[in-house]
Protein backbone atom coordinates (compact mmCIF):
# COMPACT_ATOMS: atom_id res chain seq x y z
CA UNK A 1 0.00 0.00 0.00
CA UNK A 2 2.81 2.39 0.60
CA UNK A 3 4.33 1.79 -2.60
CA UNK A 4 1.17 2.60 -4.32
CA UNK A 5 0.72 5.65 -2.08
CA UNK A 6 4.05 6.58 -2.90
CA UNK A 7 3.47 6.84 -6.66
CA UNK A 8 0.45 8.62 -6.23
CA UNK A 9 2.47 11.48 -4.14
CA UNK A 10 5.67 11.49 -6.18
CA UNK A 11 4.51 10.66 -9.81
CA UNK A 12 1.05 10.70 -10.58
CA UNK A 13 -0.41 13.81 -8.01
CA UNK A 14 -2.19 15.33 -10.99
CA UNK A 15 -4.17 12.02 -12.25
CA UNK A 16 -7.89 11.21 -10.85
CA UNK A 17 -8.24 8.17 -9.08
CA UNK A 18 -9.80 6.31 -12.20
CA UNK A 19 -6.78 7.07 -14.52
CA UNK A 20 -4.18 6.58 -11.40
CA UNK A 21 -6.12 2.76 -11.80
CA UNK A 22 -5.24 2.70 -15.31
CA UNK A 23 -1.47 3.63 -14.85
CA UNK A 24 -0.80 1.34 -12.08
CA UNK A 25 -2.09 -1.62 -13.86
CA UNK A 26 -0.87 -0.55 -17.60
CA UNK A 27 3.02 0.54 -16.32
CA UNK A 28 3.34 -0.77 -13.00
CA UNK A 29 2.20 -4.08 -13.46
CA UNK A 30 -0.06 -3.78 -10.23
CA UNK A 31 -3.09 -5.54 -10.12
CA UNK A 32 -4.97 -4.70 -7.32
CA UNK A 33 -9.17 -3.76 -7.80
CA UNK A 34 -10.52 0.08 -8.51
CA UNK A 35 -12.08 -0.32 -5.39
CA UNK A 36 -8.85 -1.35 -3.39
CA UNK A 37 -7.03 2.18 -5.35
CA UNK A 38 -10.14 4.16 -4.38
CA UNK A 39 -10.40 3.29 -0.96
CA UNK A 40 -7.58 5.82 0.38
CA UNK A 41 -9.03 8.52 -1.00
CA UNK A 42 -10.97 8.72 1.78
CA UNK A 43 -8.00 9.39 3.96
CA UNK A 44 -6.98 12.84 4.79
CA UNK A 45 -4.39 14.61 2.79
CA UNK A 46 -4.25 11.38 -0.23
CA UNK A 47 -6.79 12.54 -2.65
CA UNK A 48 -7.21 16.06 -3.65
CA UNK A 49 -10.66 16.41 -4.78
CA UNK A 50 -12.85 19.19 -3.44
CA UNK A 51 -14.13 18.78 -0.66
CA UNK A 52 -17.67 19.09 -1.24
CA UNK A 53 -17.67 15.96 -4.59
CA UNK A 54 -15.32 13.29 -2.39
CA UNK A 55 -13.90 10.89 -4.31
CA UNK A 56 -17.14 8.58 -5.59
CA UNK A 57 -19.15 10.20 -7.46
CA UNK A 58 -22.37 8.69 -8.85
CA UNK A 59 -22.21 7.59 -12.62
CA UNK A 60 -24.74 9.09 -15.16
CA UNK A 61 -25.80 6.51 -18.15
CA UNK A 62 -24.19 7.93 -21.22
CA UNK A 63 -26.56 8.77 -24.18
CA UNK A 64 -28.04 6.61 -25.76
CA UNK A 65 -27.75 8.48 -29.66
CA UNK A 66 -24.51 10.11 -30.60
CA UNK A 67 -25.13 13.81 -31.01
CA UNK A 68 -27.46 14.31 -27.83
CA UNK A 69 -24.08 15.43 -25.41
CA UNK A 70 -21.07 16.74 -26.39
CA UNK A 71 -18.83 17.44 -23.47
CA UNK A 72 -15.70 19.83 -23.84
CA UNK A 73 -13.04 19.07 -21.17
CA UNK A 74 -9.27 20.12 -20.17
CA UNK A 75 -6.36 17.85 -18.93
CA UNK A 76 -3.69 19.79 -17.51
CA UNK A 77 -1.08 17.65 -18.02
CA UNK A 78 3.16 17.28 -18.79
CA UNK A 79 1.92 16.13 -22.28
CA UNK A 80 5.89 16.32 -23.78
CA UNK A 81 7.41 14.39 -20.64
CA UNK A 82 9.84 17.71 -19.56
CA UNK A 83 8.39 20.52 -17.28
CA UNK A 84 6.05 22.43 -19.25
CA UNK A 85 2.70 21.82 -18.51
CA UNK A 86 -0.26 22.12 -20.89
CA UNK A 87 -3.88 21.88 -21.38
CA UNK A 88 -5.46 19.14 -23.35
CA UNK A 89 -9.49 20.57 -24.57
CA UNK A 90 -11.28 17.81 -26.41
CA UNK A 91 -14.75 18.04 -27.99
CA UNK A 92 -16.27 14.53 -27.43
CA UNK A 93 -19.98 12.61 -27.80
CA UNK A 94 -21.10 11.49 -24.68
CA UNK A 95 -22.71 8.14 -26.44
CA UNK A 96 -20.48 6.95 -28.52
CA UNK A 97 -16.72 8.66 -27.10
CA UNK A 98 -15.66 10.17 -30.65
CA UNK A 99 -13.67 12.88 -30.34
CA UNK A 100 -14.56 15.65 -32.70
CA UNK A 101 -12.28 18.07 -32.26
CA UNK A 102 -8.22 18.03 -29.96
CA UNK A 103 -6.29 20.95 -29.06
CA UNK A 104 -3.09 21.67 -26.93
CA UNK A 105 -3.31 25.27 -25.02
CA UNK A 106 -0.58 26.82 -22.73
CA UNK A 107 -3.63 27.39 -20.12
CA UNK A 108 -7.57 26.03 -20.49
CA UNK A 109 -9.73 29.61 -20.04
CA UNK A 110 -13.12 30.79 -22.08
CA UNK A 111 -10.76 32.59 -24.33
CA UNK A 112 -9.04 29.73 -25.51
CA UNK A 113 -12.10 27.10 -25.86
CA UNK A 114 -13.85 29.36 -27.88
CA UNK A 115 -10.75 30.28 -30.56
CA UNK A 116 -10.12 27.05 -31.64
CA UNK A 117 -9.48 27.62 -35.16
CA UNK A 118 -11.95 25.08 -35.67
CA UNK A 119 -14.70 24.44 -32.87
CA UNK A 120 -17.26 25.99 -35.54
CA UNK A 121 -16.80 23.89 -37.75
CA UNK A 122 -16.67 20.68 -34.77
CA UNK A 123 -19.88 22.68 -33.52
CA UNK A 124 -21.55 22.19 -36.95
CA UNK A 125 -20.49 18.89 -38.06
CA UNK A 126 -21.74 17.63 -34.25
CA UNK A 127 -25.31 18.51 -35.69
CA UNK A 128 -24.74 16.19 -39.37
CA UNK A 129 -26.35 14.84 -41.05
CA UNK A 130 -29.01 17.17 -40.55
CA UNK A 131 -28.64 19.97 -43.57
CA UNK A 132 -30.64 22.27 -41.96
CA UNK A 133 -29.21 22.43 -38.37
CA UNK A 134 -25.40 22.22 -39.67
CA UNK A 135 -25.85 24.91 -42.07
CA UNK A 136 -27.73 26.78 -38.90
CA UNK A 137 -25.48 26.10 -36.70
CA UNK A 138 -21.91 27.00 -38.56
CA UNK A 139 -22.79 31.10 -38.11
CA UNK A 140 -24.34 30.68 -34.77
CA UNK A 141 -21.52 29.32 -33.62
CA UNK A 142 -19.31 31.82 -35.30
CA UNK A 143 -21.61 34.74 -33.58
CA UNK A 144 -22.13 32.86 -30.01
CA UNK A 145 -18.28 32.64 -29.89
CA UNK A 146 -18.01 35.90 -30.73
CA UNK A 147 -20.40 37.49 -28.40
CA UNK A 148 -19.74 35.46 -25.52
CA UNK A 149 -15.70 36.85 -26.61
CA UNK A 150 -17.33 40.43 -26.67
CA UNK A 151 -19.90 40.43 -23.73
CA UNK A 152 -18.89 37.73 -21.08
CA UNK A 153 -22.45 36.64 -20.18
CA UNK A 154 -23.30 32.92 -21.01
CA UNK A 155 -27.21 33.20 -19.50
CA UNK A 156 -28.10 35.69 -22.75
CA UNK A 157 -26.36 33.22 -24.92
CA UNK A 158 -28.18 30.37 -23.98
CA UNK A 159 -31.40 32.35 -24.57
CA UNK A 160 -30.84 33.56 -27.35
CA UNK A 161 -29.95 29.54 -28.49
CA UNK A 162 -33.13 28.71 -27.22
CA UNK A 163 -34.79 30.98 -29.25
CA UNK A 164 -32.90 30.31 -32.00
CA UNK A 165 -33.80 26.40 -31.62
CA UNK A 166 -37.72 26.85 -31.24
CA UNK A 167 -37.67 29.04 -34.52
CA UNK A 168 -36.00 26.28 -36.24
CA UNK A 169 -38.70 23.67 -34.64
CA UNK A 170 -41.41 25.56 -35.00
CA UNK A 171 -40.77 26.84 -38.90
CA UNK A 172 -39.24 23.80 -40.44
CA UNK A 173 -41.05 20.46 -40.45
CA UNK A 174 -40.13 17.43 -38.86
CA UNK A 175 -39.94 15.98 -42.16
CA UNK A 176 -36.94 18.34 -42.38
CA UNK A 177 -35.47 18.75 -39.18
CA UNK A 178 -36.35 14.54 -37.75
CA UNK A 179 -37.67 16.59 -34.90
CA UNK A 180 -34.17 18.65 -34.50
CA UNK A 181 -32.37 15.05 -33.92
CA UNK A 182 -28.94 14.70 -35.19
CA UNK A 183 -26.53 11.86 -35.91
CA UNK A 184 -27.55 8.60 -35.12
CA UNK A 185 -31.00 9.69 -33.95
CA UNK A 186 -31.79 11.78 -37.72
CA UNK A 187 -31.09 8.34 -39.64
CA UNK A 188 -33.17 6.76 -37.48
CA UNK A 189 -36.13 8.47 -36.79
CA UNK A 190 -39.14 7.64 -38.73
CA UNK A 191 -42.18 9.92 -39.06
Amino acid sequence: MEQVLGLYREKYFDLNVRHFHEKLREEHQVELSYTWVKLPCKEPGWYRGDGNAGCIAKRRPRRTLPGMLLHIDGSRHRWFQDERWHDLIVILDDASSEIYYAQLVEEESTVTVMRTERSDPAFSAAHLPSLVLTVASLPWGIAACTLLLRYRNLYALGLVHGILGLCIAISVPDVVTHRMMVRLGYLQYHH
